[in-house]
């Protein structure tokens, strides 16, 4: 959830950074001619041409902002996935501790009132024959 929040966030604030900077980058020096004071003492020094400068800057700036919304994507994904596990695990345990209690509540409703005790039939030294059948005793007489 806080990784869709801050993609909302990230991407407008990287697009408007990035095409400030490629129109920076690709606008041609005779636009800003029209700026510039028109005086006979002022010469426009003379460079060497750099035409295909401002494109690897304009190409690298959209690489870099490409990979950036890659990994914020990936990041997304892995963080989905990881609630689905972590939301899946919960509803486990939960079906798990249900199924006790209803399991638990089978066997008071069968057993009787609580003064009732259930074990195997090993505790009676009486009942040899089957040890191991579980059985239902009164836990005491009054």
């Amino acid at each position: 959830m806080v990784s869709v929040i801050l993609i909302g966030l990230y991407v407008p604030v990287l697009a408007v950074i990035a095409q400030s900077v490629i129109v920076l980058v690709l606008t041609s020096p005779s636009q800003f001619q029209s700026l510039m004071p028109a005086s006979p003492h002022f010469k426009r020094a003379q460079r060497p041409a750099q035409g295909g400068f401002a494109l690897v800057i304009a190409l690298s700036l959209m690489a870099f902002v490409l990979l950036l919304l890659l990994s914020i994507t990936t990041l997304v994904q892995v963080e989905t996935q990881g609630s689905q596990i972590q939301l899946q695990q919960m509803e486990a345990e939960q079906s798990a501790l249900l199924g006790l209690q209803i399991a638990l509540g089978e066997l008071q409703k069968t057993a009787g009132p609580d003064q009732r005790i259930t074990a195997t039939a090993g505790i009676n030294a009486a009942n040899t024959a089957q040890p191991h059948l579980l059985g239902v005793w009164e836990s005491f007489k009054q």
